[in-house]
């Protein structure tokens, strides 16, 4: 077990010398001695890289007394444990627990007393370090299950669970806001002759090389997911049909140019369909009209974008 440091403050010279000696001499702890509050707030604000374990003080003391200094640890150096002694009577322990201290004790000191409450307060410490490193732990594990639960494990984009809250969501919005919402709800022209013509692995870059530019080239305030297999869905908020058309007839020229390593030769189109939402709408009116428009743009030649 690594050597603990204490932070002694005793004003009483004699006193702090016994503690001092009591202590060191258990072999367990480093062992700093300070006169007074003052003197235990200027180490612990110079000597950083050395900052004590636990910090044993009495209670009266010039400049800074020790519920003064309890409570300036707590508010400054939460991870250090206090430890309040003192000659008064009980009638202190209250108080000194509003200070911010984890212990207390009286004089006349019982040696055999203060050791075991130091290595409670040891053990304490240990104790809430694991906690505090067991809840990171599980708040990051949280966080990666969070991400994972929405998003598309081969392209990296939302999934279709995220894309449809999100449509509940914007949905509300408009209701409440009345402010343009359009769905577009996207298909890779045939998807499968590249699946069948180059493999599996060859679809799987067109998809990825397709999301991510689609990602790059929309607003924040907009959301994009796979909607399954080749289908995307895009909801651009604050965006009328008019603007929704003018916006991916961009993202469908810019993917025309596209070059792919499995085949320097082919060129990938998407079409679209797009629905402004209305108010007499439900969801599945919505989602349910896209894919009436991009259905009409794949039997009228591929390549296009439909709206209603």
């Amino acid at each position: 077990m690594s050597t603990k440091r204490i932070l002694l403050v005793e004003d009483n010279e004699g006193q702090k010398l016994y503690l001092h000696h009591l202590l060191e001499r258990t072999g367990c702890y480093n062992v700093t001695s300070v006169n007074n509050g003052l003197e235990a707030v200027n180490f612990l604000n110079n000597n950083t890289k050395i900052i004590p374990n636990i910090i044993i003080t009495d209670i009266v003391m010039p400049e800074i007394n020790g519920y003064e200094l309890s409570n300036f640890v707590r508010n400054n150096f939460s991870g250090i444990f206090v430890i309040i002694i003192t000659g008064a009577d009980n009638s202190y322990i209250g108080e000194s627990f509003n200070s911010g201290a984890i212990d207390y004790l009286s004089k006349p000191i019982n040696e055999l007393e203060l050791l075991a409450r130091v290595k409670n307060v040891i053990r304490l410490q240990r104790a809430e370090r694991i906690l505090k490193k067991t809840i990171l732990k599980l708040k990051t594990t949280n966080k990666i299950l969070k991400k994972n639960s929405i998003t598309d494990d081969l392209t990296g984009i939302h999934n279709r669970r995220y894309v449809i809250e999100q449509l509940k969501l914007k949905i509300y919005k408009f209701n409440r806001y009345k402010q343009p919402l359009s769905l577009v709800l996207v298909d890779i022209d045939n998807f499968k002759n590249i699946n069948d013509t180059f493999g599996h692995d060859a679809g799987d870059s067109v998809l990825r090389k397709i999301s991510n530019y689609v990602k790059e080239s929309i607003r924040m305030s907009d959301v994009f997911g796979r909607f399954g297999g080749d289908e995307f869905l895009i909801i651009f908020s604050n965006t009328s049909k008019s603007e929704a058309v003018q916006k991916f007839n961009k993202i469908i020229l810019e993917i025309k140019d596209f070059t792919f390593d499995f085949a320097s030769d082919i060129s990938v189109t998407l079409s679209a369909g797009i629905v402004e939402y209305q108010s007499s709408y439900t969801e599945k009116d919505f989602l349910s009209f896209a894919d009436t428009m991009l259905y009409k743009a794949k039997k009228n030649g591929k390549n296009q974008v439909l709206c209603q």
